[in-house]
């Protein structure tokens, strides 16, 4: 038996009770009480390994998509919800042109008026002279 696994000991009435809202369904409830209890993240990930708690999680969140399918049967935004609970994004954001880094882009009409800078060239000159 691993570190991880290995039975409960400390904290054995919280994690009891927090065994208790996760097989209600209650999952929510639960993580909030278990901040407000100031539960280590390390002592979280021990419970989360015990074999009681990770099948009343399995079963509890099998219960709320069970929930959320029979509520939304017909309704795509449901769907939606799914899969960012499940962690698959809707939307597919790509860059195919800077890789990532800030490109300055120049939009139509941005200049509109001439510039007012005159470049000194020889070919330049002698058109403004010739009236060209």
């Amino acid at each position: 038996m691993n570190d991880n696994t290995k039975e409960v000991t400390r904290y054995k009435w919280e994690y009891n009770n927090f065994l208790e809202f996760v097989k209600k369904g209650k999952i929510q409830r639960a993580v909030i009480y278990a901040k407000a209890l100031q539960i280590d993240r390390r002592t979280l990930v021990h419970w989360l390994n015990q074999p009681k708690l990770k099948n009343a999680m399995i079963e509890s969140i099998d219960a709320l998509v069970d929930g959320m399918q029979t509520a939304g049967k017909n309704d795509w935004r449901m769907y939606r919800e799914l899969l960012k609970i499940i962690g698959v994004d809707d939307e597919t954001k790509l860059d195919l042109t800077s890789n990532g880094q800030t490109i300055n882009v120049i939009l139509d009409n941005s200049y509109a008026r001439k510039p007012s800078f005159r470049i000194p060239d020889s070919t330049t000159d002698d058109v403004a002279e010739n009236g060209q």
